[in-house]
């Protein structure tokens, strides 16, 4: 009897039992090429999407040389305030992860910081890791055949250094293969080969160990870089109910949340009557564009500073500060005696961020990204 294939879904006659049946040029051939193509215009346009604030890494070992296009979509981390995704810099390199770009110097491996030398080079840039934990290095001097010494320092995401790891004798050719310490997310390198130090000397290919590195053998250097740049003072923003902003894969920005700062005259009233708790209320009239919703479930659209918790408005609040929005309002639920007043309330919640969910999003807007060209075995980092 007739099936499909497991990837693309491709039918399938069986010669035995199908064999009287009539060719279908629709079912048996046009469905099937057009999942093909489909299929190839997807490995030739690959899509990368992140939700993150700090850098991610991403290796394409399968992925043939072309275009790619980046799709960004919002996140807020609360931990520290209320920070969002905001421009964006994608960076594409192939095989060999390090540009050539070289300046006389030193490291000293105590501190890992920078030295004055005229007899050594050091890389020029910090040359960042992938998730790969080993790592070749490849070291071509033309016509020079002396052995050198190269050093390897380390240092995490904030560029603090961690360590370093050496090797006393870099020949022509010859590759030079370490693992790099816990926690690092970035290197600087140093070569010394007495006299013959310039960097005019020297190709260098730094690739993943699994990927190879031929003896003998310059990997090229290649990059791609594209820049998503949102519109000014914008964020790509996500709250709680999985609404968020986005950049599409055509570069077009989809704002579907909004910031707020209270003022002081947001905040209308403080109510003291109720046994454990006080709490203020903010009309949703003061967050333009917002609509808090029904009163009998959390409604999930709205993330305020300081008040990690939500509540159903119904529900009485076991844990505080928290808040609930819903029937036109959005209540702080904050410790008894917190505010005296309604103007100490005001004076205090003054400067608090809302993130919250539009009730109608706003046009998309294009902002013209340009896409990135992604290499075999190469790396994306965001």
């Amino acid at each position: 009897m007739a099936s499909n294939t497991e990837n693309l879904g491709l039918y399938k006659k069986d010669p035995l039992t199908d064999k009287g049946n009539y060719f279908d040029i629709k079912t048996m051939l046009n469905e099937n090429w057009n999942k093909i193509d489909d299929f190839a215009e997807d490995v030739e346009d690959t899509t990368l999407t992140t939700q993150t604030q700090t850098a991610d890494i991403i290796t394409l070992p399968n992925v043939v040389d072309g275009q790619l296009r980046t799709a960004l979509q919002g996140n807020t981390d609360t931990t520290d305030g209320l920070k969002s995704v905001g421009d964006t810099r994608v960076r594409s390199v192939g095989k060999n992860l390090f540009s050539g770009l070289f300046e006389a110097g030193s490291l000293n491996t105590t501190t890992g910081e920078k030295t004055v030398s005229s007899s050594s080079v050091v890389t020029k840039d910090f040359i960042p890791l992938t998730n790969s934990d080993n790592y070749t290095i490849t070291t071509l001097f033309n016509t020079i055949t002396t052995a050198g010494s190269l050093n390897i320092c380390f240092y995490d995401k904030s560029k603090s250094y961690l360590g370093y790891v050496s090797n006393s004798s870099a020949v022509n050719g010859q590759p030079f293969t370490f693992t790099k310490l816990e926690n690092a997310v970035y290197i600087l390198f140093k070569y010394y080969n007495g006299s013959n130090y310039q960097p005019s000397y020297v190709d260098w290919s730094m690739v993943e160990e699994n990927k190879g590195q031929t003896l003998g053998v310059y990997e090229p250097y290649q990059e791609s870089v594209s820049y998503v740049t949102l519109p000014s003072g914008e964020e790509l923003k996500r709250v709680p109910n999985h609404t968020h902003d986005e950049v599409d894969t055509d570069g077009k920005y989809h704002k579907r949340t909004a910031k707020h700062v209270l003022q002081s005259s947001d905040v209308i009233s403080l109510v003291t009557s109720p046994t454990g708790y006080d709490y203020v209320t903010i009309p949703d009239t003061k967050l333009s564009g917002y609509t808090s919703g029904g009163t009998s479930s959390i409604n999930g659209k709205m993330i305020i500073e300081g008040f990690p918790i939500e509540y159903a408005c119904a529900v009485v609040p076991t844990q505080i500060p928290s808040f609930a929005s819903g029937g036109g309002n959005t209540y702080l639920y904050v410790a008894k005696g917190t505010y005296t007043t309604l103007a100490e309330a005001q004076a205090a919640l003054a400067g608090k961020e809302i993130i919250y969910q539009l009730a109608t999003p706003n046009e998309p807007i294009d902002l013209n990204v340009t896409p990135v060209t992604c290499y075999k075995d190469g790396t994306i980092r965001i």
